[in-house]
């Protein structure tokens, strides 16, 4: 409580002595999280957890996040290809509140095996957060580590368009992000090449990097506390790592043990390159002030949360892994291995079955550079994973052509292109397209030339919404599964009457059926003659429930095909590696499912008055009559990021 009290009385006297009359932002709670609201910026910290959340308002009165989920804002400590990300892990909490600030203290055990623990805290001040991070290392770092802070920011890449800083000469830098050029590229002091705007180091006098959104109005700056003294040999910088893929590294700097480094996140009103100058000047000043009168009120970690795990009994491990999946009794998530760290790790929880050791999103993993991962993960007894979505395109990715990918990508009923989850420059693969499904297989073999035992299969179906799928591939395999496999329509030859008096449609009509047969059917020019590109599903559209069935026709054939694919390839190579989708499927060796919304909560904690066991029976079933044979049925906690149906993050950490 005496340090506390000397920090409320060291901020209050600070701040007031910078600008009288300034009232604290309000604070507070709301499921499990503390909102902190000042008049242009908001941050969401969620409590005895790392996690947070910044909002800014625009120009037109509303709130407008810098990210889009939690997890896309990351501190973290970073050594060559392992990062100890803040994202999910449990912290300490203390609040203070004084009439001109709130400050928040939180520490958390980065990595338990190496004693990496992180002193954050947050002085939310009407004109922004103030962050002092402290990193604690049982073992001193041999200079090679990293740490993000202020932290890494997954950006919308739709959302921010302008960047500005200031060089060590002085000279202001500013420019729109889509002329950084060629990819990837940085605009600030990046580690990592010279391509796009780059310098040696920002101005000590204002040392700063700001981005801003022309939509919103709104703009995020980070500004350095101390940056000739504590921020020395640190980056700074905006990252356009690829069309869909915007990071900001607020700082990436020396991870030394035990030094505090102090910097502002804080809203950038929409004004001149002088005022935005005058802006870091005064934040400067008023950061100089709390660090020099602050107090620490952050709590210790409890000592079993920097405590290495303990082995995995001796007499309870393998030799060797599993010749029948059937054996195998633990299962793991892995998402990435490619250090002896992460494969130690798997030894320790005393793994089977590493699921996702590697995975292809957008940027494919160099899996060819670690081959010897699997080789020491059979060493451990256990079978390596890997793993790609058959559903995310990203433009550009893995060298794609813009042709290639508009090729690849599947399109709405009026043949325009769909952001994927609405995220700008992402697209959902066609699975009628002979180029995508040679695609998505492609990573498929890389990874089973490297070693994989196992491959997981995300979004076997694509994740087709009900406005996408009616791209020139698909609406050419609808014609032919009306004329070749439909069971309602077998037997109808391409000029057969029914077409028009059973499924309405005019074989006269050139717009249509231009050789006036079904051989040359338009499906998007019928809806459009319908008037139902809009609604596809509306009961103006007799042909809908025909489509449904031929999608499920068709994902079904494109799933056999590249399992078929998969398999006769590993046998070439005188391997077997087995298979799952992310969820029940067929034509699987095992099925690996999320846990979603039979999770319930009440006041806190996880309910269990009802019993579940009749579920989760049911799901084991399932799993067995879609395979048609027995095989494990794997439940895991899916990604979740804090919305329905993710209830569970309703119970504290």
């Amino acid at each position: 409580m005496l340090a506390k009290a000397s920090l409320i009385s060291a901020v209050v006297w600070t701040v007031g002595s910078l600008a009288p009359g300034l009232a604290a932002p309000v604070v507070r709670d709301e499921d499990g999280r503390t909102i902190v609201e000042a008049k242009a910026y908001r941050v969401a910290l969620v409590r005895e957890s790392m996690d947070l959340m910044l909002d800014l308002k625009g120009h037109d009165g509303q709130w407008h996040p810098v990210a889009k989920m939690p997890n896309d804002i990351s501190f973290a400590y970073y050594k060559g290809m392992d990062a100890y990300l803040s994202n999910g892990l449990r912290a300490t909490w203390t609040l203070v509140r004084t009439p001109e600030v709130v400050v928040v203290g939180r520490r958390a055990a980065l990595d338990a095996v190496g004693g990496i623990v992180l002193d954050l805290h947050h002085i939310c001040a009407d004109s922004g957060m103030l962050m002092r991070a402290r990193l604690t290392q049982r073992t001193p770092d041999d200079g090679q580590g990293r740490l993000w802070f202020p932290p890494r920011i997954r950006l919308q890449p739709d959302a921010w368009d302008q960047y500005a800083f200031w060089a060590a000469d002085g000279r202001r830098h500013e420019g729109k992000i889509a002329d950084l050029k060629p990819l990837p590229a940085y605009a600030g002091v990046s580690p990592w090449g010279s391509q796009g705007d780059t310098v040696a180091a920002l101005d000590p006098g204002h040392p700063a990097l700001i981005i801003r959104s022309s939509a919103s109005g709104v703009a995020l700056g980070v500004v350095f506390v101390d940056y000739a003294g504590t921020w020395a040999g640190s980056h700074a910088f905006f990252q356009q790592h690829t069309p869909g893929a915007c990071y900001l590294y607020g700082g990436y700097s020396p991870a030394a043990g035990g030094q505090t480094k102090w910097a502002w996140l804080a809203p950038f009103a929409a004004a001149t390159p002088q005022a935005q100058a005058a802006r870091v000047e005064a934040l400067l000043q008023q950061g100089e002030k709390l660090c020099q009168s602050f107090r620490p009120i952050s709590s210790p970690v409890p000592k079993r949360w920097t405590q290495p795990l303990p082995d995995f009994p001796a007499e309870l491990r393998r030799s060797e892994p599993v010749r029948d999946i059937n054996e195998a009794v633990v299962y793991t998530i892995n998402e990435t291995t490619r250090t002896d760290r992460a494969v130690d790790l798997a030894r320790k929880v005393g793994s089977d079955v590493l699921i996702r050791g590697w995975f292809k999103w957008g940027q494919a993993p160099r899996v060819e550079e670690h081959r010897d991962v699997p080789i020491k993960v059979h060493q451990i007894g256990a079978l390596f994973g890997g793993g790609i979505t058959c559903s995310a395109l990203y433009e550009g990715e893995n060298g794609l052509t813009q042709q290639q990918v508009l090729d690849m990508a599947t399109r709405g009923p009026a043949g325009q292109l769909i952001d994927a989850w609405g995220e700008a420059g992402v697209r959902h693969g066609s699975l009628s397209s002979p180029a995508y499904l040679d695609y998505l297989f492609r990573w498929c073999r890389e990874q089973i030339d490297a070693g994989v035992d196992y491959l997981f299969m995300d979004e076997h179906t694509a994740a087709i919404g009900g406005l996408e799928g009616y791209d020139d591939h698909s609406l050419a395999d609808f014609r032919q599964y009306l004329l070749e496999a439909c069971p309602q329509t077998e037997g109808w030859a391409p000029d057969d009457a029914r077409w028009a008096t059973e499924l309405k449609i005019d074989l006269r009509d050139r717009q249509i059926c231009p050789t006036g047969k079904m051989d040359s059917f338009d499906y998007r020019a019928y809806m459009r003659a319908k008037g139902v590109l809009d609604n596809p599903a509306a009961q103006e559209n007799p042909l809908h429930l025909l489509w449904g069935q031929f999608r499920a026709y068709r994902d079904d054939r494109a799933w056999r095909t590249l399992t078929d694919r998969i398999r006769a390839y590993a046998r070439e190579q005188g391997r077997r590696v087995l298979i799952s989708a992310n969820g029940i499927a067929k034509y699987v060796d095992l099925q690996v499912l999320g846990v979603w919304g039979r999770w319930a909560t009440k006041e806190g904690h996880i309910d269990l008055s009802e019993d579940q066991l009749p579920y989760w029976r049911s799901l084991v079933r399932r799993g067995h009559d879609v395979a048609e044979k027995r095989v494990p049925v794997v439940l895991f906690h899916d990604w979740g990021f804090g919305d329905p149906p993710f209830p569970w993050l309703a119970v504290p950490p």
